[in-house]
């Protein structure tokens, strides 16, 4: 560089020693040429700095060698400085702006900071009446478990007490038995003394009337017969005589009874009346029975309990005639409820067919006989 650009940075340097006292730091920090370092630091001594310090900065300390090379007088340019208002107000914009935006937020925040104080307390108003209420709950189920083990107890005791009433009902009860059989033995005892005291005459007597009733039966058995006797001798009875309450057709004799028996019992009373259990051949005798069985059910002779095959109780053979049965019968119904064995024994029905039934049935039955003849 000429020696003529010195000249003019020394003036530029004279000219504006304040502000580059200002800007001093920045120059020593750059990376300028030794020379013009030196004359920078001289140039930018305080202005109220001794006049002379000035003089010992001479011309002859920024000449330079020709030789050096331009690039070597500068390594770093510098940019240029604005120093106008504008420049000033822009530079105080952007802190000024930052510091507004941050009051902002800080305002921002700290409003925030008290509604979620605000909303903070409220839900700690809530957990504590919360809590309260959790607490009451508590006590009031400790209560109420110490109420139920009470009832527990009453209900306990009850059942207790419950047993005990029905132990002493019962004892009452007893104690009534008792009482009444005391009275009872009271009474029995009263009783056998009279009984006792009456014995003797009362077994003298029994062989009398043990006799008397013999005596009657056969008496009335004898004048039954007499009657009967009678009767055919005098030809008032016009097939032959049957015993009192029996009916005669065709020269036999039949009993219609009005007791019910079962089966077997109906052909044992009938055998104590030297008869048997109805046996019928004829169509006539058919005709005469069924007459007079409309009103009910009879037991007749007929069974099969015996041998399986359905025979009459003087152990004949019966020859099955399904005219004379109700339709469908007999068919041995096992399900019937009456014990074992299906139905074995035959009766009337009032429909004037046979039927079979369980032979335990408890029903009226007839009676066969042979009438007396002349």
């Amino acid at each position: 560089m000429s020696s003529s650009f010195y000249l003019d940075f020394r003036m530029f340097i004279r000219d504006n020693n304040n502000i580059l006292w200002k800007c001093r730091s920045h120059f020593l920090r750059s990376k300028l040429h030794p020379l013009v370092r030196k004359t920078v630091r001289c140039r930018l001594k305080a202005p109220e700095e001794d006049r002379n310090l000035k003089r010992n900065c001479t011309m002859t300390d920024y000449q330079l060698d020709n030789k050096i090379d331009n690039s070597a007088l500068w390594i770093k340019e510098a940019p240029p400085v604005s120093f106008s208002g504008v420049s000033r107000f822009r530079r105080w914009l952007f802190p000024a702006l930052t510091a507004t935006f941050i009051l902002i937020l800080i305002i921002v925040l700290g409003v925030s900071n008290m509604r979620t104080s605000t909303r903070l307390w409220s839900v700690e108003q809530s957990v504590s009446n919360l809590s309260n209420v959790i607490q009451s709950l508590n006590t009031s189920l400790q209560h109420a478990q110490e109420r139920a083990k009470e009832v527990k107890k009453l209900q306990f005791a009850v059942e207790n007490n419950k047993d005990q009433l029905t132990s002493v009902s019962e004892a009452l009860k007893q104690l009534s038995a008792v009482d009444s059989l005391s009275r009872s033995i009271a009474s029995l005892r009263c009783s056998l003394e009279h009984i006792i005291n009456n014995s003797t005459h009362t077994h003298t007597h029994t062989h009398t009337h043990t006799h008397t009733v013999v005596y009657l039966k056969y008496t009335c058995r004898q004048t039954d017969a007499h009657t009967c006797l009678s009767d055919c001798l005098s030809g008032s009875a016009a097939g032959g005589c049957c015993p009192l309450g029996w009916e005669e057709f065709d020269f036999s004799c039949y009993f219609f009874s009005s007791l019910t028996l079962s089966w077997n019992e109906s052909r044992a009373w009938c055998d104590q009346q030297e008869a048997h259990l109805l046996i019928l051949h004829s169509d006539k005798a058919w005709d005469f029975v069924t007459r007079r069985t409309t009103h009910g059910l009879f037991w007749v002779g007929l069974s099969d309990w015996r041998t399986g095959q359905w025979e009459w109780v003087n152990q004949t053979p019966y020859t099955m005639e399904r005219r004379r049965w109700v339709p469908g019968q007999p068919d041995g119904w096992v399900d019937h409820g009456l014990g074992a064995g299906d139905e074995d024994c035959a009766h009337l029905h009032a429909s004037g067919h046979f039927n079979d039934l369980h032979c335990s049935t408890k029903m009226r039955f007839v009676c066969q006989r042979h009438s007396m003849r002349p």
